[in-house]
């Protein structure tokens, strides 16, 4: 049923790698493509005079039905609204693909002023999606701080947010489970300034965790705190 899930963010294709391919895998390990890529430097676009704009770039292949339709949508709306916009396929640029950690098709990725990549929509984004990225760019919203640690797995309040996320890291005897695994990170959604892990869901598995901390508006998400690491007392 094509077009069902319009803003999945390419998590439904990802799981279903994660299913067939062989080997164990953390199904409740969150995953969202292209996570570890904001805030980073853009690598190079094939596009002359972009630096200092907002650019939407979408990478797209043969195969994909949905990527021409969608590419209307994102072209139109940049057009609107002043910004620049390119369509890449994956064929051709297969290493910028690379790059870019493209798994899905449409991918949209969304590069700021400052050359940094801003925002990440891996498949089928709504126009509202589209149009609140798009404002909150060319809109110079300031970004909300990263949290300040205040303890185990506790913060600092940060004005102006609505919630916050967690990301859990573990460390086993090969060393930290994100450093490979596809780079899984498993998340956890809290309302407060803190939480509690809960050992039912193998969050207390690990005698060593690290974890990091971002704000959350309905914008989109602040800037990440560092990682922290913490020792957990075993049975």
């Amino acid at each position: 049923m094509p077009g069902f899930w319009l803003n999945d963010q390419g998590r439904i294709e990802h799981y279903l790698r994660m299913v067939k391919a062989p080997g164990a895998h953390d199904l409740l390990g969150y995953y969202a493509p292209g996570q570890d890529l904001r805030g980073r430097e853009a690598p190079k676009l094939p596009l002359e005079g972009y630096q200092g704009k907002v650019v939407a770039v979408q990478f797209r292949n043969s195969s994909c039905k949905d990527c021409v339709e969608e590419f209307a949508t994102v072209d139109k709306l940049c057009f609107d609204h002043g910004v620049t916009d390119i369509a890449i396929d994956a064929a051709d640029h297969a290493a910028l693909a690379r790059q870019y950690e493209v798994e899905t098709y449409p991918t949209l990725v969304w590069i700021n002023k400052q050359g940094r990549i801003a925002d990440y929509q891996a498949g089928r984004v709504n126009e509202n999606n589209l149009r609140a990225t798009i404002d909150r760019l060319t809109g110079e919203q300031a970004r909300l701080p990263a949290p300040v640690p205040s303890g185990m797995l506790t913060w600092n309040p940060v004005a102006g947010a609505e919630s916050y996320v967690v990301q859990l890291d573990q460390q086993d005897a090969q060393g930290w489970k994100s450093d490979r695994d596809q780079h899984l990170i498993h998340t956890i959604p809290v309302g407060g300034t803190s939480v509690t892990l809960d050992s039912w869901l193998g969050e207390t598995s690990s005698p060593v965790i690290r974890w990091r901390v971002f704000a959350v508006t309905r914008q989109g998400p602040g800037s990440m705190s560092e990682w922290r690491e913490e020792s957990l007392k075993q049975p």
